[in-house]
Order: structure tokens, then sequence, then C-alpha cells
């Protein structure tokens, strides 16, 4: 499903990833483990799009990250440490906001999104409130369900304080984390421990 070949990032004559190959094979969870520096950031600013390669490709469901780059990012949600919102709209201003710009309208938007449910559920009041004024987890947690998709997850390191979040997105119907409905997760970390308690494949 994701095929990195021969990824290259170097930064004047400093290489922060080096002549990088490998696949992530569909409906599982991976994990990127590695101590400070070693590149984990850099590559996953670089499949998702964020961060520019100086060398090699990136292959998301047979589209480029780099010449196909619309349709790649299609098919993945990433939640990263500081998710980039507008801190004066509220959770579901936000979800219409994305879903137009991914050119839903009327049903169609309300269906993909779900907006009815959140407008008239139990979760109203804080549904209503505007980022700004929301907890840093919950900001993280809504970012990542209007960035939903059907292919790929992705998560920050552990300092985002995600395992939880990482569970929820993951976990099938046995209530284990595990890749749900043809779903890939990548999640990166420096703690050993925690790789072996969340992910399939470290």
């Amino acid at each position: 499903m994701i095929t990195f070949e021969h990824l290259t990032k170097r930064y004047g004559d400093f290489t922060a990833v080096d002549d990088l190959s490998f696949e992530i094979e569909e409906g599982h969870v991976y994990g990127f483990l590695g101590p400070n520096g070693a590149g984990k950031s850099t590559t996953m600013n670089i499949m998702t799009g964020c961060l520019s390669a100086t060398a090699g490709r990136v292959i998301i469901d047979g589209y480029d990250i780099f010449e196909e780059p619309d349709k790649a990012k299609r098919l993945m949600g990433y939640l990263p440490e500081q998710p980039p919102l507008y801190l004066n709209e509220t959770p579901v201003e936000y979800l219409k906001f994305v879903g137009e710009a991914k050119g839903l309208r009327g049903r169609e938007l309300a269906a993909d999104w779900q907006l009815r449910e959140l407008e008239d559920g139990s979760v109203q009041g804080e549904i209503q409130t505007e980022a700004g004024e929301m907890p840093h987890i919950c900001r993280q947690i809504f970012f990542a369900f209007a960035r939903r998709e059907k292919a790929l997850l992705q998560l920050a390191p552990k300092k985002a304080n995600l395992e939880d979040v990482f569970i929820e997105l993951t976990e099938g119907d046995s209530g284990k984390p595990g890749a749900e409905e043809g779903k890939t997760a990548k999640r990166d970390t420096e703690e050993k421990n925690d790789e072996e308690r969340l992910v399939e494949e470290p």
C-alpha cells in the first residue's frame, strides 16, 4: 500500500534520511521506532507531503506523493502534535470547512461528516466550543476526525499523549488495537515498550 523508494533527505552536509526503502502493507498497524535525530519525523513529514525529499519517492496506494499529491493526501489522515486549526471555529464549523474543501455539499456533506449527530448529540456543548478554548487533546481528536480517510492513519510521537486516541482510531470489533476496515496505521515513538503495546509491526 505504501512504498518508500530510496528516500533521502539532506540539509546541507547533514543527511536526515539516507536511502530509505521499505513497504507498508495494507490493514496493519506499524510502528516507527528510533531515538531523537533518527529521521522519524522527517520521514513522516515527507510521506504526508509536508516536506520535500532530496531524492527518492513515496507511493501511497499507487499515487506518488510528489507527482499526485491531491490523490495521495485524500487517502490519509494525519494527527500531528500541534494540529493547524482555526482557533475561532467550533468543531462543526471546521468539519464543514474541510468537507466543502473536499467537494462535499448538502446531504453528502452532512452524511459523510455525521454533522447532524454531532450537532444534536450528547456532546453538543463540547462541539460548539471554539478550538482555541478546547483542551489540547480535544483539538487533536477532532482534527483527526476531520482528516480521517479510508486508507492511512498517522500519529505523532508519544509526547502528544495520543495512545488512547491511537487505540480508538485503529481498534476493530475485538476492542484490541488493530487496523480496521482495511486501514493502515503508522505511529512514531521513542519508547520501545509503547511500541510493543500498540503496534503489530515495529
